[in-house]
């Protein structure tokens, strides 16, 4: 999976919600949940367009995921490749990150 970090190398920051981030936000009760989760893409291309699309994405860089057993739990939630990740605590996520090439 891939994921926008505004770090190289990323820190533990760059895997928060947007619950966390933004905990003052209201969400609404259908994405409530979602907004608990980590924002990941299959494809390395939707992330890159993501990127470009959202001006609030721009600059950041894309971060590779190996998700293995015990990571979580993964739901595809929007277009193209998206998918919510509601990691386990325990899950070293930056033990498995890789960075990628702009």
């Amino acid at each position: 999976m891939f994921r926008l970090v505004r770090t190289d190398p990323p820190t533990e920051d760059d895997f928060r919600s947007q619950r966390a981030e933004y905990p003052e936000r209201k969400f609404s009760e259908s994405l409530d949940c979602q907004s608990r989760g980590v924002s990941v893409y299959k494809r390395r291309r939707d992330a890159v367009a993501v990127r470009s699309s959202v001006p609030n994405l721009q600059g950041r860089k894309v971060c590779e995921v190996r998700l293995g057993s015990g990571a979580g739990t993964i739901l595809r939630t929007g277009k193209f490749s998206h998918h919510t990740w509601w990691p386990f605590a325990e899950y070293d996520i930056l033990a498995v990150c890789t960075m990628e090439s702009p």
